[in-house]
């Protein structure tokens, strides 16, 4: 599928938009007519410079970078937009890859539905952890996003870098170490970086200085699965003003969802609750299903799988013609035996008690008949 007709299914050029952390990609650019403002941590000019400062992006990128309007963190997307006069008044909020960058999430959402008119979209794009470099790490449950929150934090936590430096992984392909797979690819060529020491002694030593720097990491990880019972657990517990309106399988190394702004409503019925618990048992047990899909084991039963089709495709013809015909002899055996059934049966009826004197006769006559 492509990327940017998912992310814009739902959200048009006239319509009014925010976009969080485009850079150089912008997915709703103004030059293009979308009337849309950009939310960033840094301005133009600052994120101009980190293009041309870095040598694996090229130059001609520089001109892509959109200008800021609402310049800060995804923590402050409310209040940017408070401080213009503008909450409620927004048709979407799209954000690609920055959702499993965000300290606070819930915040991030309760900011996003005070911005968004009533029914308004926020669309986002996440990376699926089982074909990223975050294929080690556990999916995130409900509770870390809850203790982010009820904590207020700010910032990623020592423990979520110390997470993600431990347990951060390649794909080796050929003696390139990659960064994105696809659940196609072979797990068994995932490897760990030898990196527990190194993140162990930097744990210590933020707390040891008293770091209170940002250091930008993967704070969650995700399937589609994991994110759809985040959404929704939190929907359930009026955490959330939004609706899971769609959220689609893995493409790539990512997955889309698009979220509907419904407003807290009321708490849930009764007949709600029981439907709402009989479809998270579902999801739960999607999120195993998922959690194995491209395991080592699911990969070795794969290969298995497609030797054995081979091996069936390539069976000699007068074979396959042999076991046509055995499959064939055995239907005549089996027509054979029911004809021979239905026969007895027939013999043993009071219809063929009956008619035993007709064909006496009839046997009688045809022996007269071959003796004359």
């Amino acid at each position: 599928m492509d990327r940017r007709e998912e992310l814009l299914k739902f959200i048009a050029k006239a319509q009014r938009g925010i976009e969080v952390g485009p850079w150089y990609n912008p997915l709703t650019p103004k030059r293009d007519g979308y009337d849309c403002l950009v939310l960033d941590v840094f301005d133009a000019t600052v994120q101009r410079q980190r293009i041309l400062d870095n040598p694996e992006i090229e130059d001609a990128q520089a001109e892509r970078v959109e200008e800021v309007d609402l310049l800060g963190t995804t923590a402050s997307l409310q209040s940017l937009v408070d401080a213009r006069g503008e909450l409620g008044s927004f048709d979407y909020i799209v954000s690609s890859h920055n959702i499993e960058h965000i300290p606070n999430p819930i915040q991030f959402l309760r900011g996003c539905g005070r911005v968004l008119r009533a029914g308004g979209l926020l669309s986002l794009a996440a990376p699926d952890r089982r074909v990223s470099f975050d294929f080690f790490r556990p999916h995130t449950p409900l509770a870390a996003w809850l203790a982010a929150w009820l904590e207020g934090r700010t910032r990623p936590s020592f423990m979520q870098m110390f997470e993600l430096e431990s347990l951060h992984s390649r794909f080796d392909r050929d003696g390139a170490l990659l960064g994105g797979f696809g659940l196609d690819d072979d797990a068994s060529r995932v490897v760990a970086l030898r990196t527990l020491a190194q993140a162990y002694d930097s744990w210590r030593e933020r707390i040891d200085t008293g770091d209170t720097d940002y250091h930008d990491t993967h704070c969650w990880a995700f399937t589609p699965a994991s994110f759809e019972l985040l959404i929704r657990d939190a929907v359930y517990l009026r955490l959330i003003p939004f609706e899971l309106q769609e959220i689609s399988a893995t493409n790539g190394n990512e997955f889309y969802a698009h979220l509907r702004n419904v407003g807290f409503g009321l708490a849930p019925t009764p007949a709600e609750t029981e439907s709402f618990y009989e479809y998270r048992q579902q999801l739960l047990h999607r999120i195993n299903d998922e959690a194995g899909a491209n395991s080592i084991e699911t990969a070795a039963l794969r290969r298995a799988l497609a030797q054995a089709t081979e091996h069936i495709s390539r069976i000699d013809p007068t074979v396959r013609a042999q076991e046509h015909l055995e499959a064939r002899l055995v239907e005549l055996e089996y027509a054979n035996r029911a004809q021979a059934e239905a026969l007895s049966a027939y013999r043993a009826s009071t219809s063929w008690r009956v008619t035993a004197p007709l064909r006496w006769l009839g046997t009688a006559w045809r022996t007269v008949r071959g003796s004359a």
